[in-house]
């Protein structure tokens, strides 16, 4: 492509300034160093690198350059300066923040007077966020010269795959091409979709497919949705499995996962458990991104209570922490038992879980009402933290509404669904005296209790009748 090089004519060093270039009989090998002619003269090989003659030069560091030439984001750099490439690099400090990718002929024994070898690039070029990716055109040189005949065998091995033997003809190792690479790049999931392609398409010119293949290689999604029971847990996991095509699991605590073998593709996993600290570290390590439901707490009382007498499990909620729901099972929400359980400390535990997950860092917060009032852009606006849908979510809505699933469960878990039906159900007094004792998830939530003042208990009874007996929405 025409214009596709530019040459320009100053010396790249560590500083600007007049520098002595030392010519050499064969020009590639000139350097802002001396070559070292105790080698030049004793080495066949390195008597290209005899001195010549001397020349003065102007030199520039390459961050001076850049910035003067308005020169940003640099994908690549090759320093082949027979000597001075370290110098050069610690002059590009600001230039190496958005290098991706750095070729750097690098000396394991001097050849140049003064000449850093490679552990010293090494160490500088690790400092700067760089990791060697490999070694190539690895040079030996020997006063002798090589011998004709092989006298050994050497093997490179890539990963348990592959084992290429190769000759060996002696010599000392001198020098070799060092490639390193960005550790930005590898961290793929932490960059935008603009540079990884920029990423792809530099690699992929490079002739590196492995790197391609880390940078398009998305790690499997994993997704723990942390919520007060009853409050849509389960809805929204078949939802997100559905968008992810993820495996799921729904268990009562912590120690019921077999952390050590967890699926290797996109998984989602349903728990009631408190925010402790084991269970945050474990799930922190593990990649998991927390998802935490909140719904009005009356409608979760009230879903507790039909559902807890078809399913005797919700026993296992909190390993019964500070009771169970064997003192409701079968009454009403106008009956003496529903209120003590309800303005009693199980009913605190349970609706403390959703309160304490939502003070974690981190998380992703989801109303149950938004869920019901408009279920894709709920989704949507969830799927924009977690990660790119992988089907499309009007799709996965439609195959999972509240009426399709109820017909798939045999425990009650899709029963109603419709927020604020506490209201038919729970008489003035009832919903008073319970928000005054869990006041703090009302608060935490913004939620309000408004009951209706003309319900009476003989109303909300009927009612209660008619939605258990007449197969409805959840």
């Amino acid at each position: 492509m025409k214009g596709a090089v530019s040459i320009v004519p100053l010396g790249l060093a560590g500083s600007a300034g007049k520098r002595t270039l030392y010519v050499t009989h064969e020009p590639a090998c000139s350097s802002l160093l001396m070559p070292d002619p105790e080698l030049t003269e004793h080495y066949p090989a390195l008597h290209c690198a005899r001195h010549v003659t001397s020349v003065e030069v102007e030199t520039v560091t390459l961050d001076d350059w850049a910035a003067e030439n308005n020169v940003q984001d640099i994908d690549y750099i090759k320093v082949d300066t027979q000597g001075t490439e370290l110098e050069i690099l610690k002059g590009s400090i600001n230039v190496l923040k958005t290098t991706r990718v750095l070729e750097v002929e690098v000396e394991f024994n001097p050849i140049y007077l003064g000449q850093p070898i490679f552990s010293d690039v090494d160490l500088f070029l690790r400092s700067e966020g760089f990791v060697l990716w490999k070694l190539t055109n690895q040079v030996h040189y020997s006063k002798c010269g090589s011998a004709d005949e092989a006298i050994g065998e050497d093997i490179i091995c890539y990963d348990d795959k592959h084992r290429v033997q190769h000759p060996i003809y002696g010599g000392q190792l001198y020098w070799a091409n060092a490639l390193y690479i960005n550790k930005n790049v590898l961290a793929a999931k932490e960059n935008s979709e603009a540079q990884k392609s920029r990423d792809i398409a530099l690699f992929q010119a490079l002739g590196m497919p492995d790197v391609v293949s880390g940078i398009t290689k998305t790690p499997p999604l994993r997704i723990a949705i942390i919520s007060t029971p009853r409050s849509g847990n389960t809805w929204l996991r078949y939802l997100l499995a559905g968008i992810y095509r993820a495996e799921q699991l729904a268990v009562h605590a912590q120690e019921d996962v077999d952390w050590g073998k967890l699926p290797k593709g996109n998984f989602i996993l349903q728990v009631h458990w408190h925010c402790t600290p084991e269970i945050t570290e474990t799930l922190q390590k593990l990649g998991f991104k927390i998802v935490v439901l909140h719904r009005h707490p009356l409608d979760i009382l009230i879903s507790i209570l039909q559902f807890s007498p078809k399913d005797s499990q919700t026993n296992s909620w909190l390993k019964s922490e500070s009771g169970n729901e064997d003192s409701i099972r079968g009454c009403k929400p106008t009956n003496e038992r529903f209120l003590k359980y309800s303005v009693g400390a199980r009913a605190k535990a349970l609706l403390g879980v959703s309160v304490e997950w939502s003070k974690a860092l981190g998380v992703n917060m989801v109303s149950y009402e938004d869920m019901v009032r408009d279920t894709h852009d709920t989704l949507l606006s969830l799927t924009s933290k977690l990660g790119r849908p992988l089907v499309d979510i009007d799709d996965v809505v439609a195959r999972n509404t509240i009426d399709r699933l109820r017909d798939t469960t045999t425990n009650s878990h899709f029963w109603q669904g419709s927020p604020g039906l506490w209201r038919q159900l729970m008489p003035h007094e009832v919903a008073q005296e319970i928000a005054k004792e869990q006041r703090f998830y009302f608060d935490a939530f913004h939620y309000e209790c408004n009951p209706d003042p003309s319900l009476t208990d003989e109303t909300a009874e009927l009612k209660w009748s008619e939605l258990l007996t007449v197969k409805s929405k959840k």
